[in-house]
């Protein structure tokens, strides 16, 4: 059986309250595509169930997902998705290059520190600014996780990308099942999502009463630690990229402070 041999991906998770307050603006961007319950899920999940869960995975005749877990029939449809995972099934999929307004390099460019370097044909994250590389730290461990090559940034990143910064409703229903398909299908991809996953399994009342339990761990949260091995620093009150110059005082607070200083 595939999932006697193959990892499950534990999830991180993200409070995006306390990112709100260090100053970024995903936040913002995650609540606009209905995500941000998605993406502070976190709690227990069925280690063995998961794994049967994603072996069995298909997709019926009418396009849902479904599986079978411990005798379960699970129909996972958009009524199912809408209360486990407070995500709606609408939205744009996939973007076509140059006839939806997408270029995929002019995207890139728009997240780098220096959008007029020159470029080889592997994207990577390197040289992206502060913000745009927490995004794609969310996009690669959150939104499609994938085993390998986090430091490469590949077209289904920049179609994200290219969602949120044009206030585009992208349909997480089809693209997180897709990535859940993948992993059914392909031997190199970990089963992700596994406490959404579980929580599809209690939807279903499936019995899990002799069941192994297991959690996310405080590691698992993306805090402060993060940020720094994504060679981030804090400067002026402000996550910045190492290199990235930092940000310019703001003159009136500057004059406010002058006058003080010489009010004495």
């Amino acid at each position: 059986m595939i999932y006697a041999v193959k990892n499950v991906r534990i999830p991180k998770f993200v409070d995006l309250e306390w990112f709100s307050q260090l100053g970024f603006n995903f936040p913002n961007l995650l609540k606009a595509q209905g995500l941000s319950k998605f993406v502070q899920v976190k709690g227990t999940f069925y280690l063995e169930l998961v794994q049967v869960f994603y072996t069995c995975a298909r997709v019926d005749m009418e396009g849902n997902m479904f599986s079978f877990v411990n005798g379960v029939e699970m129909v996972i449809d958009a009524a199912v998705w809408k209360v486990v995972a407070e995500l709606d099934m609408g939205g744009v999929r996939k973007f076509e290059e140059s006839v939806d307004g997408y270029n995929k390099m002019q995207t890139y460019r728009s997240m780098l520190l220096d959008p007029a370097r020159n470029l080889r044909n592997c994207l990577g994250i390197g040289g992206l600014t502060a913000k745009d590389r927490k995004l794609m730290y969310l996009i690669t461990y959150i939104f499609t996780p994938r085993s390998s090559n986090h430091g490469q940034v590949i077209d289904d990143d920049l179609q994200i990308v290219y969602g949120f910064k044009s206030s585009i409703q992208m349909n997480w229903v089809l693209l997180i099942e897709d990535i859940m398909l993948k992993s059914h299908r392909l031997v190199d991809y970990e089963f992700p999502y596994v406490v959404l996953a579980s929580r599809f399994i209690d939807y279903f009342n499936t019995d899990v009463s002799n069941e192994i339990v297991d959690s996310t761990k405080a590691s698992n949260d993306i805090i402060e630690s993060h940020l720094k091995k994504l060679e981030m620093r804090f400067v002026e009150h402000k996550w910045i990229m190492a290199g990235e110059p930092p940000p310019v005082a703001n003159m009136d607070q500057m004059e406010d402070e002058a006058q003080q200083e010489f009010a004495y």
